[in-house]
């Protein structure tokens, strides 16, 4: 179903109280006991190593999954009690295999979406793609093949954070969305969307401690519980995992 225009965005307050998951047919919990509060507009950065379950979190956050234990709010609201559909209209997220489709470039960023040219060409440009789109003959209407075979692994990255960043949203995703970047490139992206997404919440999923660094906040996740939640100072001093 088609966004319902009518309502109006979030703030992007997320609270989990307790929360754990349990994927169906496993023995054991994904998650467990996770507590976190996120203001609105707040820049957090999940880290952790490969299987700490940080990317379940997203399952969650993005409404693809509902909670097994405790409770999740967006704005002081149970998202059980919450429309799959308006969870999703408020989410806008960077999976970590993200997907770009056969098509044209513009119509990768729109994702059948309203949206004018100069807001595609506004996304590319934070999400820094322009420079290639620019080269081709055909613009915005360069042909993607299927799964993004013309494509490097980083320009495919960058036009999936270009299809996030034309989406009106309350939270920004980013799932492990800068890893095919060279540090040059992820560091100009970084100020953009500092700058793009100023007072909307944004939550990076990372391995990589210098993007953690450019965060307000950061959450270890280890073995699927969090471990400690501090900014990069206080976790060198105090957390032995980070």
């Amino acid at each position: 179903p088609a966004a319902d225009l009518s309502l109006p965005l979030l703030r992007g307050e997320i609270s989990l109280s307790g929360v754990g998951y349990r994927y169906p047919g496993s023995e054991g919990n994904a998650l467990s006991g996770v507590d976190l509060h996120i203001l609105p507009g707040e820049k957090v950065a999940n880290i952790g190593g490969t299987g700490s379950r940080k990317s379940t979190l997203v399952r969650l956050l993005t409404g693809l999954s509902a909670p097994t234990e405790g409770v999740l709010r967006l704005d002081g609201t149970d998202v059980r009690e919450m429309s799959g559909q308006r969870v999703r209209d408020n989410v806008s997220c960077v999976l970590q295999r993200d997907t770009v489709f056969s098509g044209t470039v513009r119509e990768n960023v729109a994702a059948g979406r309203q949206v004018s040219d100069d807001e595609v060409i506004s996304a590319l440009s934070d999400a820094q793609l322009i420079d290639f789109v620019s080269a081709q003959a055909e613009g915005l209407g360069y042909p993607v093949s299927q799964r993004g075979g013309n494509l490097s692994g980083g320009q495919k990255q960058r036009l999936a954070i270009a299809r996030a960043l034309a989406k009106p949203a309350a939270v920004y995703i980013f799932d492990d969305s800068f890893s095919a970047l060279d540090f040059m490139t992820e560091s100009r992206l970084r100020a953009r969307l500092s700058e793009r997404l100023k007072g909307r919440t944004q939550i990076i999923v990372t391995q990589r401690a210098a993007t953690a660094m450019s965060c307000d906040k950061i959450c270890l996740f280890d073995g699927g519980r969090l471990l400690a939640c501090g900014v990069h100072a206080e976790l060198l001093k105090n957390c032995a995992v980070y």
